[in-house]
């Protein structure tokens, strides 16, 4: 695809109607239902609202258009973020900086699953080490804040619902919010409900196992308790059923999670105190793994069209990861030109998982259930400290300097765990205690008017996951093999430094930004030629190892031009390198991918035309189960139309995805499935 770098700069398109001053140190992006914050000086929020193709748009569609963020995607429901060539334990996702893990021991279920759009008000990004404040990271941090009411605004009911369709899965979308404000308190309750079935991809044949359904609720209460303090409840639930991956050999019959959170907070405490905060919270996950509706070749008839099962064993695959925390932080002005924040946290997560393999292999008859633990009750408690100081040098100059220090103990406690681990010559028994720790050193500079400087370096490690530590053959269908913990592993260590340039002019604005992180002990699985496979399919064993050094680098430009009132274009470029010490490609790391966008708005009609292009990816791992892929061109239309009938906001939406029907698949799609082809969408939002 030779031209493809031609057609990328000449459809150089950005979407941003309202600007604001782009030196503040942080940039909000209003989106109506919620808001986007990132620590950059480009104002994003034309491009996200293009994200949401409707109102009813899933986050993987909106963190997928982030600056740094890409999607790992195993089927068309919960795609995992990554950030920079980083996922897994190597990056921080948290909600309302409350700590939440997944319960699956396949990363089926990213903590971003359990969030809708319309519960968020809210995203907070931040990029490498420097995102230690919710915890110590190497790649950097996530936090998904959750809407909230306000109190003592004009006294009143709003009530939303909306309901879209999705032709490529014949699918439904429903939401609604109901909020009540008053003088001294106020709620606010929202739902989501999405019913999907196999979609089409671009070749017009159905994925298979593409379907999904589920359910999603947020409740929160606010109450004014005076002299700036206020007291705040949330509730948040979210079921999903019948959750289908073509990309692995077992789909997902229930993925539960359960929040309770309760918060005080004080504003302006005392003279020199400006913020305190304490939230105590508790969540609760439930995932169960389902293959009866599979076999090993993805089909239960055989060429004939026969019944056909050739499942050599069955599996019942449940987990549960149960969390508690609080947290307490607060900020106060050091005289006229420094700022502090602490922060204290303290979580304790319980994980846990099992697999009951029923023999189904007419050579091996009559052969009884065999029980194993994939995660053996491991408990892990992380108490941390984190302190930023911001100290204004000049009126051009601020300087940033943060550190955290983590206390962590691990445990597992299952007598069964220790009697698998001891097969490989491992003791168990013992707690682990580590110190993670990070240091980040940042500041900001404004040459003139126009032209903004960020830049900074630092240094962080973080703990194993439960997989890596403890998890016990763990099949992968990436690369086929299955993956044993590793209880001796030692911390991964990250040394980062990054440099973004923005400028900015009346009706155009640049942003540039580079990242480069030098990761020493980088965890990743290795064959381990002397453990046999407990999966009949699998290729081997790969024990999770420390290697001396990794490399990722990661920079985009962001480019927005307004030429009139009416019209935006917008262009986001953005390109991943990753690399171990000896040489050879990291696993999973995309090529280079632009988004860009062009939008006329004006009065109650707006129309937008959008394309995403890819570059081929030859940079691979062939040892972890890659396959290089193409590039790629699609393109999108959206349209909207915004009436206001006395008090009653009515909008309209429709639009195609994938015009062209392109049959593609990007490189962080596992297998190379197909994503959706042409897809038709409408929908309606009312607002009273």
């Amino acid at each position: 695809m030779k031209n493809s770098g031609w057609i990328i700069i000449l459809f150089c398109n950005l979407t941003l109607t309202q600007a604001q001053d782009l030196f503040t140190e942080f940039d909000t992006i209003r989106l109506e239902e919620f808001t986007i914050t990132q620590r950059i000086p480009l104002n994003d929020q034309s491009v996200l609202d293009l994200s949401r193709s409707s109102r009813f748009s899933s986050i993987d569609k909106i963190n997928g258009r982030l600056e740094g963020i890409s999607l790992i995607k195993r089927g068309a429901y919960a795609l995992e973020p990554q950030m920079d060539g980083f996922s897994g334990g190597q990056i921080n996702v948290t909600v309302d900086g409350m700590r939440m893990f997944g319960a699956c021991t396949d990363r089926m279920d990213p903590v971003t699953s359990y969030i809708e759009p319309d519960n968020l008000e809210s995203f907070n990004i931040t990029h490498g080490t420097s995102g230690s404040r919710n915890g110590n990271t190497v790649g950097g941090s996530f936090d998904m804040i959750l809407r909230e009411p306000v109190i003592g605004q004009t006294e009143g009911m709003l009530v939303e619902t909306g309901l879209g369709y999705e032709s490529v899965s014949n699918g439904i979308n429903a939401n609604g919010a109901l909020e009540v404000n008053r003088e001294k308190w106020a709620f606010r309750t929202s739902g989501t409900y999405r019913n999907h079935n196999s979609y089409r991809g671009g070749d017009g044949i159905k994925v298979p196992y593409s379907y999904f359904k589920k359910i999603n609720l947020h409740s929160v209460v606010k109450y004014d308790l005076g002299k700036n303090n206020t007291l705040r409840f949330d509730f948040l639930l979210d079921d999903a059923v019948d959750v289908g991956y073509p990309a692995l050999p077992m789909d997902v019959g229930k993925a539960k999670a359960r929040m309770y959170a309760v918060e005080i907070e004080r504003l302006d405490a005392y003279r020199t105190v400006s913020q305190l905060k304490a939230k105590l919270y508790f969540n609760s996950v439930y995932h169960l793994m389902d293959d009866s509706n599979r076999d090993s070749t993805f089909r239960l008839t055989d060429e004939n069209g026969a019944p056909s099962d050739t499942v050599y064993m069955r599996m019942d695959m449940p987990g549960w990861s149960d969390t508690f925390g609080f947290f307490m932080e607060g900020g106060a002005s050091l005289g006229e030109k420094s700022h502090i924040y602490v922060k204290l946290d303290d979580y304790l997560n319980y994980s846990r998982a099992y697999m009951t393999m029923f023999m189904n292999y007419p050579e091996y008859p009559g052969e009884p259930p065999m029980y194993t633990e994939t995660w053996p009750d491991v408990f892990r408690n992380v108490a941390g400290i984190f302190i930023r100081n911001t100290t204004r040098v000049s009126n051009s100059v601020n300087v940033n300097l943060e550190g955290r220090l983590d206390m962590s103990q691990t445990r597992v406690t299952s007598e069964t765990g220790h009697r698998q681990f001891a097969i490989f010559g491992y003791d168990i028994d013992r707690g682990y205690f580590e110190l993670p720790k990070s240091l980040n050193l940042s500041a900001n500079f404004r040459t003139n008017g126009v032209t903004r400087l960020d830049a900074g370096a630092g240094y962080a490690e973080r703990l194993p996951t439960t997989s890596e530590q403890f998890g016990f053959f763990l099949y992968n269908a990436l690369d086929g093999f299955d993956y044993l913990g590793n209880p001796e592993i030692g911390l991964e260590r990250s040394t980062h430094f990054w440099g973004n340039l923005h400028f900015t002019w009346p009706e155009l604005k640049v942003s540039i930004r580079n990242r480069f992180s030098y990761v020493s002990d980088y965890i990743i699985g290795l064959i381990d030629p002397e453990i046999p496979q407990m999966n009949l399919y699998a290729s081997g064993v790969k024990r999770y190892d420390n290697i001396p050094a990794a490399l990722l680098y990661g920079t985009s430009l962001q480019l927005q031009w307004d030429p009139g009132a009416y019209l935006t274009f917008y262009t986001l470029l953005r390109y991943t390198y990753g690399r171990t010490g000896e040489g050879d490609p990291l696993p999973l790391i995309p090529p280079l991918r632009n988004t860009s966008i062009c939008k006329f708005r004006k009065g109650i009609f707006s129309v937008q035309m959008e394309g995403e292009f890819s570059s081929d990816q030859n940079r691979i791992n062939s040892g972890f189960g890659e396959n290089p892929t193409p590039a790629f061109a699609i393109y999108h239309l959206r349209n909207s139309f915004h009436w206001l009938v006395k008090e009653t906001v009515i909008e309209v939406g429709a639009g195609i995805e994938n015009i062209f029907d392109k049959a593609y698949s990007e490189h962080l799609d596992w297998g190379n499935f197909l994503r959706p082809g042409r897809s038709i969408y409408l929908n309606l939002r009312v607002i009273i």
